[in-house]
């Protein structure tokens, strides 16, 4: 980045530094666990779907093709955080591999309609020899947005039709977590040899370990950089000296 566009920065930190990992708000998407089939899910129709393992969707996959499987629309707040999780089963093949991402698209109408306003940064499975894989990541809303897409994106890079099991997907609002915007931030020479850096510390003050999220929203540089996402151990406190750069 040029310094002029350093100095005109926003640092954005999002934390969940104040509750236990295990707690949850409730779940906007309706039948995330598939115990009730596909209620509440729109399907693609080239994408097969059959009920597994007591209440987990198995999606089937044309070969070498890849389908916006699962959709769901949701009603959201504009400038809040949420959590969006899932736990996939990706086999490992011989004829090649698959993948799945749980992505979000926020829209500034009501009912999903209109233009998309912005993506959120994806969830991504790969194939795995684990017989369950379970992520989660938090996203933040755009200041303007009334509701959001849900996706299921899975892709088959295998010679043959590709079978994949999703479960327990979820996206809720971060009730417990807050955003904090650093008015400026900079990182650039000065007058004299002198050098302006912003530094940041983060205290996790709990006796378990926590996440915190952080980007820069440069209204210069087009498309804000992605979130970045650290881990806090118990009473950890973690310096990011010179945090721009």
């Amino acid at each position: 980045m040029k310094t002029a566009t350093l100095c005109a920065s926003i640092l954005v930190l999002s934390s969940a530094l104040a509750r236990p990992s295990s707690a949850a708000s409730a779940n906007l998407l309706t039948n995330g666990g598939f115990d009730e089939g596909l209620s509440g899910w729109t399907r693609a129709a080239r994408v097969g779907w059959t009920p597994a393992f007591g209440g987990s969707a198995r999606i089937d996959i044309p070969s070498f093709s890849a389908y916006e499987a699962l959709i769901q629309c949701v009603d959201v707040r504009g400038g809040a955080l949420y959590s969006v999780s899932a736990a996939a089963n990706l086999p490992q093949r011989a004829d090649g591999t698959g993948g799945l991402s749980v992505r979000v698209q926020w829209f500034g109408q009501a009912g999903c309609n209109g233009n998309v306003l912005a993506g959120a940064p994806s969830l991504d499975f790969e194939t795995s020899p684990e017989t369950r894989q379970a992520k989660s990541r938090l996203v933040v809303s755009p200041s303007s947005a009334v509701s959001a897409i849900v996706l299921l994106v899975a892709r088959a890079d295998t010679s043959e039709t590709y079978a994949l099991v999703v479960d327990d997907v979820a996206f809720a609002p971060e009730p417990f977590g807050e955003i904090l915007t650093l008015p400026t931030a900079a990182s650039a020479p000065g007058a004299l040899g002198q050098r302006f850096a912003t530094d940041l510390w983060v205290r996790n003050t709990t006796a378990v370990g926590r996440r915190f999220s952080l980007r820069i929203a440069c209204p210069t540089c087009g498309q804000n950089p992605a979130w970045i996402v650290l881990n806090l151990g118990p009473r950890e406190t973690r310096f990011l000296a010179d945090v721009v750069f």
